[in-house]
């Protein structure tokens, strides 16, 4: 290392100390300065206002009004759907554009939560929300007025405030005759009837002069409040409303009743096919031999000793089922010790070594259905663990984090699980969902698996 290397970093942090970020940034150009440099980016943006606004109102209303006079036909849904979606893509660039243009960005509406039910309930759902509408009535209808109204403006003023104090030149490159009006010879002699003490060309270069400075002086003024009214019209018609946070959360809530009623539905289906196909069984079976053992008690004492020692096997068969089943609805241990204790209680029954360990804080008070849906979760996460990863190990975390019950499920299995129709962890997709919660997945080909389900704390039962 030379001398030189070792005396650049001392230099380097004694500049960096005697010119911090903060003076720097204080530096600045602010006020009237700012709105000066500023203007070029404002002026661009509103001369592109009109061409914009135009390819936007050309094709909006061909799009929905071709849909509007076809809505007897299917297409015409179609048409009208894509009007909406058009023209929250016009609006989405427009909020950003003027957003930018003022230095204050326009909060877009979230689109609609997808709803199940398929294609009839999407559209239902573009069609009812509220956003699609009004960028439709700014695209399709308002802004292009007002935009040309706002490009003339700007443009005649941005000339006026380059050409007018200039005027001393170009005025006499342009050919006169006697005939010629000029606007200096008005003013001054509607001001006073005497002789104008200069002659006409001079007149006009000194009138478009003070004009031109006037317009020059108050250009980035009027510019800025050129561009507030575009912004204060798009962020009426394009911003996000309290109206469509609300519809986004009955939305979120209607989806969650309709996946909950429908994986209880199927929970409740599945788990009648499986009393059927298991237990009901056995004990049939069970019913069976010990009506037989009664037959041949007096005749065959040791064929009675067979039949007795086949149905304790039966009965021992059939209450291991029940327990695997009571799994998947709420166990008493649930309701008289709490969740804790029933965690413990189907990890300490696991078919592979389980860990659960505990971090919800004392003052934290879970509600029932929370209780019971992280109850679920964790036995069916470790029921699918136990079948399919072939691990040797499985762990159970819960915690929680700002009214959120937090549930980590992991194994060191062999991976590959998906959050797919049709896979055994869709169904806890579903459930979750059901309640206003989410799961994110992580399970690379090789492992390990990691389940992460947020639920919320207070939940009504």
């Amino acid at each position: 290392m030379t001398a030189h290397e070792l005396i650049e970093p001392g230099r380097a942090s004694r500049t960096a100390e005697s010119h911090p970020p903060s003076a720097i940034a204080d530096r600045r150009p602010t006020g009237y300065w700012a709105l000066w440099l500023a203007a070029p980016k404002t002026l661009g943006i509103l001369l592109l206002a009109m061409p914009f606004s135009i390819i936007a109102f050309t094709v909006l209303q061909t799009l929905f009004l071709v849909g509007l006079g076809s809505i007897v036909l299917v297409f015409g849904i179609f048409l009208v759907v894509g009007a909406l979606l058009t023209a929250r893509i016009f609006g989405d660039a427009w909020a950003g554009l003027i957003g930018a243009a003022v230095d204050r960005p326009i909060t877009r509406p979230v689109p609609p939560p997808t709803r199940p039910g398929g294609i009839l309930a999407r559209l239902r759902g573009q069609l009812s929300h509220g956003a699609g509408w009004r960028a439709l009535l700014h695209s399709g209808l308002v802004h292009m007025p007002l935009s040309v109204t706002l490009w003339g403006l700007s443009l005649m003023w941005t000339v006026i405030a380059v050409f007018g104090p200039t005027a001393w030149i170009w005025n006499r490159l342009i050919p006169t005759s006697g005939k010629n009006t000029h606007l200096s010879t008005v003013i001054w002699d509607s001001l006073s009837g005497s002789p104008m003490p200069v002659d006409p060309l001079t007149g006009d270069a000194i009138l478009y002069g003070v004009l031109g400075l006037i317009f020059l002086a108050t250009l980035p003024l009027v510019l800025r409040g050129l561009a507030m009214v575009d912004w204060a019209v798009s962020r009426a018609l394009l911003g996000e409303t309290a109206g469509d946070r609300l519809q986004r959360d009955v939305v979120q809530l209607e989806i969650a009743r309709e996946l909950a009623a429908a994986e209880e539905h199927r929970t409740l289906g599945q788990l009648e096919r499986d009393l059927h196909d298991g237990p009901q069984q056995r004990l049939v079976r069970l019913q069976m031999d010990l009506a037989a053992a009664e037959r041949r008690m007096a005749d065959d004492p040791a064929a009675v000793s067979s039949l007795l020692a086949e149905a304790r096997s039966t009965a021992g068969a059939a209450l291991d089922e029940l327990r695997a089943l009571s799994r998947g609805v709420a166990p008493p241990l649930l309701a008289d010790r709490g969740l804790r204790a029933a965690l413990e209680a189907i990890a300490d029954s696991a078919p592979i070594p389980t860990r659960m360990t505990w971090a919800v804080g004392e003052d934290v008070r879970l509600s029932e259905v929370t209780e019971r849906t992280v109850y679920f979760i964790a036995a069916e996460c470790l029921a699918n663990a136990a079948k399919h990863s072939g691990a040797g190990r499985f762990d159970l975390h819960l915690a929680d984090d700002a009214g959120w019950a937090i549930l980590t499920a992991s194994d060191e299995g062999r991976g590959g699980a998906m959050l797919l129709p049709g896979h055994g962890l869709y169904g806890l997709d579903q459930r979750v969902r059901g309640v206003g919660g989410s799961i994110t997945l992580s399970s690379p080909d090789g492992g390990p698996t990691v389940i992460v389900a947020r639920i919320p704390v207070s939940l009504g039962a």
